[in-house]
């Protein structure tokens, strides 16, 4: 698996990728519950995220745009697709944690997280470390994880009923 001075990819792609988010001019959504394309701004709100740098774990405010269907008023928002539903964590810390090859104490200490945190990923989220294991990608980044995961499974990683909210 992964070692002290691996990780599961290149976590500076993670970094980039956070950094340089900006929220997107303009929005072409569908409502989720009825289709409708008749949605408007609803306000927004500030996200924390927490990513690995490969030292430390940073922490940066995202801006997350809520939206409102006129149709059948329903409240949606716009979560990146780097950050998990429900969690402060980005999802390759989280697949770094998964795969960190340790101890709950070692790999605590290397990502700066409570053990609780590291227990909690491993147990909730083992069956979608199973899900990326069988992917069998020959290429580990950031971006081969999501596409190849959404390809096979019609959804992004971290994205199911089951998270830490539920815990």
């Amino acid at each position: 698996m992964v070692n002290d001075n691996e990780y599961f990819f290149n976590v500076t792609e993670e970094k980039d990728i956070v950094e340089r988010y900006k929220e997107p001019l303009y929005y072409s959504y569908r409502c989720p519950v009825c289709g409708s394309r008749h949605i408007v701004r609803n306000g927004t709100y500030i996200r924390k995220a927490l990513y690995f740098d490969g030292k430390t774990v940073q922490c940066k405010a995202i801006t997350i745009q809520k939206f409102l269907c006129r149709d059948c008023n329903h409240s949606f928002h716009d979560v990146p697709v780097f950050l998990s539903p429900c969690s402060r964590f980005c999802i390759g810390m989280i697949i770094s944690i998964l795969f960190f090859d340790g101890s709950v104490r070692s790999t605590a200490k290397k990502f700066d997280v409570s053990r609780s945190v590291v227990r909690r990923f491993k147990f909730v989220w083992r069956h979608e470390k199973r899900k990326i294991e069988s992917l069998k990608i020959e290429a580990w980044s950031y971006k081969n994880i999501i596409e190849q995961y959404k390809h096979k499974f019609g959804y992004p990683p971290f994205s199911t009923s089951t998270n830490l909210a539920t815990v």
